[in-house]
């Protein structure tokens, strides 16, 4: 008994810690399978996108000609290139199995590689930001969280720079971004990349570069508590 009481213990401080990982569709973008060197207007597998003539492109890493990036891509050999709009994946039970319902504070944390294309020319900025947005059942209905990127040195405060060269991939990229409580009880969400920061239309943009992305539900410290007294006051009886 004093073993199965240290084990509930052991719940309660381990599961606190414990991110509950939510499983995206083709989150490094290798479906479909691409011509080696190619590129390909919208259709990535799992994602939506916003295609217009400056749009989204599944591209394929060309290791011989580097015809999109001086080196390969960081997961696979296929990435998400933007060009002055975004792609976004939605989150919900029935895309991953995860719940995205919720009264609560959430946090969400996201990690993904940025990369600059070579050869991308136009007006754009190179920002691009992440963001996570609240859907009502029929249409979405405001940003919960954001975070704005740049591809080179940027004057504003708030924008995170990767300084990098054409052709270059950043380190992997992670950041937290929490929706207030009751923000999106009953909705679901999903999460977005957007060029220009954050639906801007700048011709080629530098061609902001999106690679292998994670996303992880913090859990919640108050269901997590809840479920561990409960264990305990279950042990408690059977004594």
């Amino acid at each position: 008994m004093k073993s199965l009481i240290c084990t509930a213990f052991a719940f309660l401080g381990a599961a606190s810690l414990a991110p509950a990982a939510i499983v995206l569709i083709n989150p490094s973008f290798e479906s479909p399978d691409i011509a080696n060197g190619t590129a390909q207007q919208g259709g990535i597998t799992g994602w939506s996108t916003s295609v217009t003539p400056n749009g989204v492109y599944l591209v394929d890493n060309n290791t011989t000609q580097n015809q999109w990036f001086g080196q390969a891509v960081p997961d696979g050999q296929q990435a998400m290139s933007l060009a002055g709009v975004f792609a976004s994946q939605q989150l919900n039970d029935d895309v991953n199995g995860a719940v995205m319902t919720s009264a609560a504070t959430q946090q969400f944390d996201i990690s993904f590689y940025a990369g600059r294309r070579l050869g991308a020319t136009g007006s754009g900025s190179g920002t691009f930001s992440v963001l996570l947005q609240a859907y009502n059942g029929s249409t979405y209905v405001g940003t919960l969280a954001s975070q704005m990127f740049s591809l080179v040195p940027d004057a504003n405060p708030s924008t995170i720079d990767l300084g990098l060269g054409v052709g270059q991939w950043s380190g992997l990229q992670t950041l937290s971004l929490t929706a207030p409580a009751n923000s999106f009880a009953g909705n679901n969400i999903r999460v977005v990349f957007a060029a220009n920061a954050p639906f801007g239309s700048g011709s080629g943009n530098l061609e902001t570069a999106i690679d292998k992305v994670g996303v992880t539900l913090m859990p919640e410290p108050s269901s997590v508590l809840l479920g561990g007294i409960g264990l305990l006051a279950m042990l408690r009886r059977r004594r």
